[in-house]
C-alpha cells in the first residue's frame, strides 16, 4: 500500500510540475475513440448525434469517466517519460534479474 500511495504522490508531483492537465475535451474525444473502436469490433458505426449521445452516457457513469481520465494521464505520464528520459537497455541474466526485481 505504501508504494502505491508513494508512487502516486510522484506521479502527482510530476503533473503539478509540468502542468499535465486533462481537460473535459480530452476526455470525451478519447471517449469517442474508444467507442467508436469497440463498435467497429462488431461492425456497427455510429456518427454524429447519435456518437455523442453514446458518448455522454458513457462520461456519466463516474467510475467510467474516471477509468478514461486515468488512462489519458497514464499515457501523459507515459510520453513526458520518453521525452525527457534516456532509456538504457542492460543484459543480465535470469538469476541477477530476480534479484534486482525483489530489491
Amino acid at each position: 500500500y505504501s508504494k502505491g500511495t508513494k508512487w502516486q504522490l510522484i506521479e502527482n508531483r510530476i503533473a503539478k510540475d509540468n502542468d499535465l492537465k486533462i481537460e473535459k475535451e480530452e476526455v470525451a474525444a478519447k471517449a469517442e475513440e474508444l467507442i467508436t473502436t469497440q463498435m467497429a469490433q462488431y461492425g456497427q458505426v455510429f456518427e454524429g448525434d447519435e456518437l455523442q449521445n453514446i458518448v455522454q452516457r458513457v462520461l456519466s457513469n463516474e467510475e467510467e469517466a474516471k477509468r478514461i481520465s486515468d488512462q489519458i494521464f497514464e499515457e501523459k505520464l507515459k510520453t513526458y517519460f520518453l521525452e525527457n528520459f534516456k532509456i538504457q537497455n542492460k543484459e543480465v541474466s535470469y538469476d541477477e534479474f530476480i534479484k534486482l526485481a525483489t530489491k
